[in-house]
């Protein structure tokens, strides 16, 4: 997301002010870049240059930086002294063009409670980004869009996120399709295939496992994970990829979605990856 120091722009402009009333009929001896008052709008007109350029605003720092260069380079210096009521009109302009530079843009505000979803790299944590990694920018993406209120874009990507966790379990069971490849597969195929894994593991004799007591946590395991996508299939998924007129979601649905696909992907991460397989019969719980 495009980011905005809105509080430092805001603390420029006000300081301008300040500065353009100093100026009004007056005359200062202090040369640029030295202590003084002029120091101060040289100074205020850097800050506001790097904040400018940090938005976009590039037109606004074409301006500062001209005035930069008329500062230093000594064009309103005469015989020491600095002519105040240029000065004057030179800070009145940096104000005029630093507001034009604002009304040409629109800015979001984003609600205190959502602010630390912003640009979260880690939002599930290392973890699953670990185990995930190319779900990481889908679950960056549901917190972006949980900030700005986008509810229904926030669980699109939560849903692609949790579609490669569906590949990744697929791919730990060895499904494989003669049709076609595992990444061009439906959720609903893949499902059904990894139902068929769990329902024969479990009538699998229990003497397969080294340790016959890990055969119910293994299942267990299995069963959950599978069921919770089928329940993301079935309450999401589905609708939201087909645009569905019920699949418009408020900001208190997607917070539900998001804390529910949070803790599926951490479970999924204690035993799932991307780039490793468990055991066929695990040997530990």
């Amino acid at each position: 997301m495009n980011h905005f120091k809105g509080t430092e722009v805001c603390l420029v402009a006000g300081n301008l002010g300040v500065l353009e009333a100093k100026f009004q009929n007056r005359h200062f001896d202090n040369p640029p870049g030295q202590s003084g008052t002029i120091g101060e709008f040289l100074g205020q007109i850097i800050f506001a240059s790097q904040a400018c350029e940090e938005a976009g605003m590039l037109e606004a720092v074409d301006f500062f930086n001209s005035i930069q260069l008329r500062l230093t380079d000594g064009i309103r210096v005469r015989r020491g002294q600095m002519e105040s009521p240029a000065l004057a009109s030179e800070v009145r302009h940096a104000r005029d063009v630093l507001a034009k530079s604002l009304q040409k843009r629109k800015f979001l505000y984003v609600a205190p409670d959502r602010i630390d979803y912003i640009d979260q790299k880690e939002l599930f944590g290392t973890k699953v980004n670990d185990a995930f990694d190319s779900a990481a920018r889908d679950i960056e993406e549901a917190g972006n869009c949980f900030a700005a209120e986008c509810a229904t874009a926030c669980v699109f990507h939560l849903m692609r996120a949790a579609e490669i966790a569906l590949r990744a379990v697929a791919v730990d069971r060895n499904v494989s399709f003669a049709t076609k490849p595992l990444d061009q597969q439906e959720w609903g195929t893949i499902l059904g295939a990894l139902e068929s894994v769990v329902t024969k593991m479990r009538a699998d004799e229990i003497k397969k496992w080294p340790k016959p007591e890990v055969k119910d946590v293994q299942v267990r395991f299995y069963n959950e994970v599978v069921q919770e996508l089928r329940g993301f299939n079935e309450a999401w998924r589905r609708h939201v990829a087909h645009a569905r007129q019920d699949a418009i979601y408020d900001r208190d649905y997607a917070a539900s979605v998001m804390g529910h696909v949070k803790k599926f992907m951490e479970k999924a991460a204690t035993k799932i990856s991307e780039s490793t397989a468990t055991l066929l019969y695990w040997d530990v719980a």
